[in-house]
C-alpha cells in the first residue's frame, strides 16, 4: 500500500511541476512577446502565437488542478480550450489583424463553454 502511496504522490508532484513549467511558458508570448521572440525568433502570425500559448497556459492549468484531485473533471480542460480560443480570436479580430468571421468562432467558443459550465452541476450516469 504504501508503494501505491508514493507513486500517487510522484505523480500528483510531476503533473504540478509540468502544470507550473506549461504555465509559465505559454504566458510569455501573451505577457512579453518581444522577450519571446528575442529567444525563440520572429514571429510573423501573433494570432498563432497567441492561440498556443493560451493553450499552453489552460493545459497547465489543468495539469495543477489535476495534482490536486484524484480524477480531475475533464470538463475543466475542455472549458479552459474554448476560452482560450475565444479569447484568441476576439484580440485577434478586434485588433483586425484576422478576418471578422473569427467573431463567429468566439461566439461558438464561449457557447462550448456556457454549456460545459451548466452541466457542472448535473451528473449523468451513462
Amino acid at each position: 500500500m504504501d508503494i501505491e502511496v508514493n507513486e500517487l504522490a510522484l505523480h500528483r508532484l510531476l503533473m504540478l511541476l509540468q502544470g507550473i513549467y506549461y504555465v509559465a511558458t505559454g504566458l510569455w508570448p501573451l505577457v512579453h512577446v518581444s522577450s519571446f521572440e528575442a529567444i525563440t525568433g520572429p514571429k510573423r502570425d501573433k494570432f498563432t502565437l497567441h492561440t498556443a500559448g493560451s493553450l499552453i497556459v489552460i493545459v497547465g492549468a489543468f495539469l495543477l488542478a489535476a495534482s490536486k484531485e484524484r480524477q480531475p473533471d475533464p470538463r475543466f480542460a475542455a472549458l479552459g480550450v474554448s476560452a482560450a480560443i475565444a479569447l484568441a480570436s476576439v484580440v485577434a479580430a478586434h485588433a483586425r489583424r484576422i478576418r471578422p468571421v473569427y467573431w463567429l468562432e468566439a461566439i461558438v467558443e464561449v457557447s462550448i463553454a456556457a454549456a460545459l459550465l451548466l452541466t457542472r452541476r448535473s451528473r449523468i450516469n451513462l
